[in-house]
């Protein structure tokens, strides 16, 4: 009886312990991946925003937390370093700039189970003509 007696107390005290780690792991891991859900939801909807405008500065917060939100997955950080050297380069190559766009967000999109997107999904952006115009008038 002392043997079951035993295995009862130990199970009482272990299971509740147990439990509690898988919540917190369970959050965490929850809380990681709606970060970078949001990311690239961010990313995605500001992808081609106009430079002078408040959406911009959205894309532009998103990258920068990029190395952080995806800390850990190497395809992800590698194609935003590649990325990053095409926006601080002296010369810029638009055509290769959005190439590289495409692919890194193509490749956060597979990370995250968005596998059917595709990169010509990716590079379709809906801006009215007002939006530019608007643009054009506020520049001047």
């Amino acid at each position: 009886m002392k043997l079951i007696e035993g295995i009862n107390v130990a199970a009482i005290i272990i299971g509740p312990l147990a439990a509690v780690g898988v919540t917190l792991w369970y959050q965490t891991y929850t809380d990681k991946r709606n970060t970078q859900r949001n990311t690239f939801f961010n990313l995605i909807a500001y992808r081609n925003a106009h430079p002078s405008s408040n959406a911009h500065g959205a894309f532009v917060n998103a990258l920068n937390t990029l190395e952080i939100v995806f800390h850990g997955n190497k395809e992800i950080i590698t194609i935003w370093h590649e990325y990053y050297d095409l926006l601080t380069s002296e010369t810029k190559n638009e055509e290769k700039l959005n190439r590289k766009k495409l692919q890194l967000l193509s490749a956060i999109g597979r990370d995250l189970g968005y596998s059917n997107i595709q990169q010509v999904d990716i590079d379709k952006y809906y801006a009215p003509e007002s939006w530019a115009a608007s643009f054009q008038k506020n520049e001047i």
